[in-house]
């Protein structure tokens, strides 16, 4: 590997297309061998006061925070208060009411079947920063009738889970997980810039500010507004992660190696398949090397913690503006100083030629997956093909030549970690890393809207009523507090918006999200 002088070039060279001195930015660190070797700001951390990004600027982490919740849980079942089998429903009896027995477990590895409740608030019409504190995201869980899915028959990414299992901390611990995370992690390891932002109103020193880009081309701040912790909220800085990150090669807590391995095990389905997903931390492969990673994205913040550990190699990326792409500057510096790929090897500072995108145009159209679940849309325009995904317009980039009539795509936008093949028989698979894997095949029948959607719906689940209209204009959907929004219809008495998908058969309909599926709303006019 490359010494601190040259990580500092290849550093420079894979981010030049994000460092923006006038901009948002993000501070960077390379470890080594448990240490720091390399570690810079770049942008700013307040577009307001002109404050520039230095590597002790505090950062929300968004979900990379889960490691930290995980290991609440670690230490709670290290110390014998609770373990990975226990039936939640024994700690939280108001979740007794409609679901089967979950266990802890199933929480930490995301195959317990709860709703995503922000999925569920985004279906009610709800804007997130309405929906606290904690005991209000439970009580919009509680009163969900079913789950997405029998407990640990699937893998499904739910922020649900790890907000109840920050609950469970502080219902077995008798503190809040705010003071628990400091007194087991925090405060023995002198991460002292670290904390679980449990007060949004909170002052919090060195702290960067959130951006989206504007309409006009210009920033709008974009915090996160919300008490809730356990799925995101941890603030820190790439030093105070970089002394996280030795714990991984020898640990100093009290049993901290015990506890390391707890973290590095693997979720299993009740069959028997092993999952990439341990304790808030994805396992994976790169290059022929094991790796250790999670990234977050929350409000204006998006942030990647890549860890090589039979390299001893670790890259922590934290961004304040969705215009930087920590998960392809980490992979992007990390491939390079492992001479994985060279400088002209595509990536985040590659600059390769992409090979010529193949015509697309006899398969534009909707998509969508056995269930009626995910939904995409294939593109062509005069930038190239792109897909419409997860409530987003991505360009498509090819990877390589067509093979045995398939041709895969990387999807942009979702970094490393994002692909499409269009296959020969005519179906799309669509990969997002830990978040989908589908197959999809064309919709069939009239993208005409079907004039009887037109009316009042309630869903009893959410709380919520939708006010559909049909006219000459197109389909209207008003859901709560927001903006009306255009439906458009797919064929087969499908509409989308968004993440959302309605569909409408008989007099009802039914609501779904990737990460919250079957909310029937019955009509009431």
């Amino acid at each position: 590997m490359g010494s601190s002088g040259s990580i500092g070039s290849i550093v420079k060279d894979v981010c030049a297309p994000y460092i923006k001195p006038d901009g948002p930015g993000f501070a960077i660190a390379v470890i080594r061998d448990g240490e720091v070797v390399f570690a810079e700001g770049y942008g700013l951390a307040s577009l307001e006061f002109g404050v520039p990004i230095t590597p002790e600027t505090r950062f929300d982490i968004a979900s990379t925070s889960k490691q930290f919740t995980a290991a609440g849980i670690a230490l709670l079942e290290q110390d014998g208060k609770l373990s990975a089998g226990d039936d939640i429903r024994d700690y939280m009896p108001e979740l007794a009411r409609h679901y089967p027995k979950i266990t802890v477990g199933q929480l930490v590895h995301h195959t317990s079947g709860v709703r995503d409740y922000i999925a569920l608030a985004g279906m009610a019409g709800r804007y997130i920063e309405n929906l606290s504190p904690e005991d209000e995201v439970v009580e919009l869980l509680a009163r969900q009738r079913g789950l997405d899915f029998e407990p640990g028959s699937r893998f499904s990414y739910s922020n649900s889970g790890y907000l109840l299992m920050a609950r469970l901390v502080r219902l077995v611990s008798g503190v809040t997980f705010r003071e628990f995370l400091h007194a087991r992690i925090f405060g023995p390891l002198g991460m002292d810039s670290t904390f679980a932002r449990d007060d949004y109103r909170e002052v919090v020193h060195r702290r960067a500010t959130g951006y989206t880009p504007g309409p006009d081309g210009g920033m709008v701040v974009d915090n996160p507004w919300i008490d809730v912790v356990g799925d995101g909220a941890v603030q820190t800085t790439v030093g105070d992660l970089a002394l996280w990150d030795r714990q991984f090669y020898g640990s100093t807590l009290p049993d901290g190696d015990d506890l390391i391995r707890r973290l590095l095990v693997r979720g299993r389905l009740n069959d028997g398949t092993e999952l990439g997903y341990a304790y808030g931390l994805m396992l994976d492969e790169r290059g022929g090397r094991r790796t250790v990673h999670h990234g977050g994205s929350w409000g204006g913040f998006r942030s990647q913690f890549l860890r090589f550990p039979d390299d001893r190699l670790t890259v922590i990326v934290l961004a304040n503006c969705p215009s930087t792409d920590p998960n392809a500057v980490a992979h992007g510096v990390a491939e390079r100083v492992l001479g994985l790929s060279g400088p002209g090897s595509g990536g985040a500072g590659g600059r390769a030629e992409r090979p010529e995108a193949p015509d697309l145009a006899d398969k534009v159209g909707w998509y969508r997956d056995a269930e009626g679940t995910t939904f995409l849309e294939l593109l062509v325009s005069d930038e190239g093909p792109g897909v419409r995904l997860l409530g987003d317009v991505l360009p498509l980039e090819p990877a390589g030549s067509p093979k045995d009539g398939q041709q895969r795509f990387g999807i942009g936008g979702f970094g490393l970690d994002a692909a499409l093949t269009v296959r020969a028989d005519g179906s799309l698979h669509v990969e997002v890393h830990h978040m989908l894997d589908a197959t999809l095949r064309q919709v069939e029948g009239s993208a005409v809207p079907d004039p009887g959607l037109a009316g009042t719906y309630y869903s009893d689940e959410l709380d919520a009523v939708y006010r559909i209209t049909v006219d000459e204009r197109g389909v209207r959907l008003r859901r709560g507090w927001r903006e009306p929004e255009e439906l458009t219809p797919t064929g087969e008495g499908f509409y989308v918006s968004g993440l959302l998908v309605l569909e409408h058969s008989g007099p009802d309909i039914t609501v779904k999200d990737p990460r919250a599926v079957g909310l029937r709303f019955t009509r009431r006019d």
